[in-house]
């Protein structure tokens, strides 16, 4: 069996003989941008984005794609389950920091930290801090980093509605709303935390009509994807002021250009897609891969 990895997934010399152990002959392609050669020989792939420069219908032999992001939009699923490829996804191995950077860029608004960095060493106080306990949280995607993100804030007495396709009984959630349901929450949402996928159906998902729903002084974290958001919208709100703030972690364009307003805007935090880093990220999306890929327990997907 044939094995191609790329530069998204640094495999270490012990790890390609685990691999090679197992049965697959293994081959390292570090530039995903790069045409693969003799793509028709793999039988999978260990990729993040190597489907949105190679043309997967020339990969053949394909029974299997290793992603090692959470979101699989930068793979044609429908035409990898047309074929019977399995996909998996890198499931939980970056939600716990992910969880951690929501609580942060929620605190970093609630408690005007850039006023307090700005003025360091000046002894001016500020008034404009509010608290997080007891506001409601409505969560939109409560898979792994949406329930991790629940898990977390539960800390600070917030009243938590999980916000899904599916019926979530969760003992991190206070309720739940049907995604299909949703607009009628925005208006009593004090945080509004996105954590759901990116698909044809939930692209610009919050689009103005949406974002007009929510209450003034919301503050709106995105740790999922940058398209769920249309950002000129989202811009135009926040230069009113209608919002506390905003913690975006992604978004449409990435790298962000440099002269996006979302820079400049003073209730504004960018980070340049970070959410997701953790020291322990290696150690469980080696775990995720072992699993799928060497059959040695019950299999992500």
């Amino acid at each position: 069996m044939n094995l191609l990895i790329t530069g998204a997934f640094p495999v270490t010399a012990a790890q390609t003989a685990e691999f090679e152990a197992a049965g697959w002959n293994v081959d390292i392609q570090h530039d995903e941008r790069a045409q693969t050669v003799a793509p028709e020989k793999y039988d999978a792939v260990i990729c993040n984005a190597l489907f949105q420069y190679n043309d997967i219908e020339k990969f053949t032999s394909l029974s299997a794609v290793q992603l090692t992001s959470v979101g699989r939009d930068r793979i044609p699923e429908d035409i990898a389950a047309a074929r019977g490829v399995a996909v998996y996804n890198a499931g939980d191995a970056y939600c716990r920091p992910m969880a951690e950077w929501a609580v942060f860029g929620i605190l970093n608004i609630y408690k005007n930290a850039r006023f307090l960095f700005e003025n360091y060493g000046k002894w001016r106080k500020v008034r404009t801090v509010y608290e997080l306990c007891g506001k409601r949280v409505c969560i939109f995607g409560f898979g792994n980093a949406g329930r991790e993100t629940a898990k977390r804030l539960r800390g600070f007495d917030c009243r938590i509605t999980a916000v899904d396709v599916r019926e979530i009984d969760s003992p991190y959630a206070d309720d739940f709303v049907p995604v299909s349901q949703s607009d009628r929450i925005l208006p009593e949402t004090d945080v509004l935390v996105i954590a759901m996928p990116l698909t044809r159906e939930t692209e610009h998902y919050f689009g103005a009509e949406r974002l007009g729903l929510l209450r003034d002084g919301a503050v709106i974290v995105n740790i999922a994807r940058g398209a769920l958001i249309d950002e000129n919208a989202l811009t135009e709100e926040l230069r009113k002021g209608r919002f506390l703030g905003a913690a975006l972690d992604v978004f449409e364009t990435e790298p962000l250009p440099a002269d996006s307003p979302l820079y400049t805007l003073p209730n504004v935090y960018v980070t340049p897609h970070n959410s997701f880093i953790g020291e322990n990220d290696r150690e469980r999306l080696n775990g995720i891969v072992r699993r799928n890929l060497l059959n040695t327990g019950e299999r992500d997907i």
